[in-house]
């Protein structure tokens, strides 16, 4: 891979396997969630070179960071604390995004653009609720929220009375499980928690729950083969 390319506009999958390589390596698990880890990286550490990634896990797996203890799963924070001490090491060698490169240029999407965003939004927003349904966390409410909102606009959707009781009470319960197992996943569990309440508006208000309640009701009925995809 090229060495001047950037963190920011690194291929995901890219940064996924050099995640990998650090977990087959080191032998660590590998992260509760994968692609928020990899978000984490692009929004904290995206000016960096990649290969600044690559040489820091480097770092670690020679016994440089004595001071960094190997943790059992992979997170945020571990990955965090490795980049920051490299990053403070070797600062003089680096060279960071120039800023008026990290100003994207202000583009105007088509409709077929927009159209194709929707698009993949849905269909990883129904894998992760599928996913959720056997226990996984990397289901993210807000999105439904938007999916719903979205929907609402185009027209009205019929819920009964029952769906927005069955669709709270399945919020409530994947929110809280998803809670536990953050808070419990590492120090930096409840700090966590605390920024995605912070972000998305906790407790939802009753206009989100119902936009939350539309796909969650789509999605049931979609897997029951009662309704289609809706792209």
């Amino acid at each position: 891979m090229n060495n001047d390319i950037y963190i920011i506009d690194a291929d995901n999958q890219i940064l996924g396997n050099e995640i990998q390589r650090l977990c087959v390596m080191a032998d660590i698990q590998p992260p509760e969630l994968p692609r928020q880890n990899i978000e984490f990286l692009k929004e904290n550490f995206g000016s960096y070179p990649f290969i600044v990634l690559k040489r820091a896990i480097d770092y670690w797996l020679s016994g440089n960071m004595e001071n960094l203890r190997k943790p059992m799963k992979i997170n945020a924070h571990f990955l965090s604390l490795m980049m920051k001490q490299y990053i403070e090491n070797f600062r003089h060698t680096i060279r960071t995004k120039p800023r008026q490169m990290l100003e994207a240029p202000k583009m105007i999407l088509t409709e077929n653009q927009i159209r194709e965003q929707n698009k993949k939004s849905y269909d990883l927003t129904f894998e992760d609720f599928v996913n959720s349904l056997n226990g996984q966390i990397t289901l993210i409410p807000h999105i439904m929220h938007l999916i719903g909102e979205r929907k609402l606009n185009e027209g009205e959707y019929p819920l009964t009375e029952k769906d927005l009781t069955e669709a709270l009470e399945w919020l409530k319960n994947y929110e809280a499980r998803r809670d536990h197992k953050i808070e419990t996943s590492g120090k930096r569990g409840f700090d966590i928690i605390k920024k995605i309440r912070e972000i998305h508006a906790y407790p939802p208000s009753i206009d989100k729950i119902n936009t939350i309640a539309i796909i969650y009701t789509h999605f049931k009925r979609r897997l029951s083969g009662l309704e289609k995809e809706w792209y």
